[in-house]
């Protein structure tokens, strides 16, 4: 190999390298996302006058209440 074509790999190396670093850096010390799901409330049926609210938490539990008006 000539010395063009060698200059030519150790630069194509170091920018490897350097992306790699501050791709981990970024990695690193970026803020955390906020992963929080809200709750989510539905009406599935009715019962005496009053609503069956289906309630599913982060969880994905599902639990059922009544709602009277």
């Amino acid at each position: 190999m000539n010395n063009l074509t060698n200059f030519a790999y150790r630069f194509l190396w170091f920018g490897i390298c350097i992306f790699a670093i501050f791709a981990m850096l970024y990695g690193i010390f970026k803020p955390p996302q906020n992963g929080v799901i809200p709750p989510k409330f539905e009406v599935v049926d009715t019962y005496k006058n009053c609503e069956v609210v289906r309630w599913t938490d982060p969880s994905n539990r599902w639990q059922y209440f009544l709602n009277c008006k």
